[in-house]
């Protein structure tokens, strides 16, 4: 509006829906030119747009729902997923590596086409989480790898009465889970993570 009032849309009153009530700031009809005096305006002027102008935010999707992906994501929280699979898997063949698996008292399973949850020593959870690892007195000789760490399930680790060297490596600070480590029987140094106790 031209005269120093209210700058901003132009809007005619033909181009809104008859349905929609407009509300335009209220301005005196006729304003008086001398400086003192300005048009009234209310505590809240609101300006009325048409609606091409308005910007338009749209919560639901312009497509028909027979087209729409899913909403929710496909990627399962469960930790079966082929990720979790893998690091699962390298974690345990680390540590049949490391711990020379060869020569293990009883390594049924391990490195075979059998579920990891039937490797001898390997406990796992109804959603085949692995929890538990109990190699306790089974001739396991070398280190502990690095990769253990990424058994963020696992609750009980018994590798006791073996031949295991070196320290426990930081890694083990991330089973933040683990609630038994028995480790005596062994040639190990260092100290235990401070993240684990």
């Amino acid at each position: 509006i031209c005269g120093g009032g209210i700058r901003g849309f132009k809007s005619s009153p033909s181009s809104a829906p008859s349905s929609i009530p407009t509300q335009s700031p209220s301005v005196s009809p006729q304003p008086s030119r001398t400086p003192s005096h300005r048009p009234t305006v209310s505590a809240q002027p609101t300006l009325s747009v048409p609606p091409s102008q308005q910007p338009s935010v749209s919560h639901q999707p312009s497509r028909s729902p027979s087209n729409l992906p899913s909403q929710q994501p496909s990627v399962s929280h469960q930790p079966t997923t082929m990720l979790y699979q893998m690091q699962r898997g390298s974690a345990l063949v680390a540590l049949y590596d490391a711990a020379n698996g060869d020569e293990w008292d009883d390594s049924t399973n391990w490195l075979s086409d059998a579920p990891i949850c039937d490797w001898n020593g390997i406990d796992c959870n109804n959603d085949d989480d692995v929890i538990e690892i109990d190699l306790y007195y089974n001739n396991l000789q070398g280190s502990i790898p690095s990769e253990m760490g990424l058994l963020n399930n696992l609750e009980v680790l018994y590798l006791w009465d073996n031949s295991l060297t070196g320290s426990l490596p930081s890694e083990m600070g991330l089973l933040i889970n683990l609630e038994y480590l028995y480790l005596y029987g062994n040639s190990l140094t260092g100290s235990i993570p401070s993240e684990l106790g």
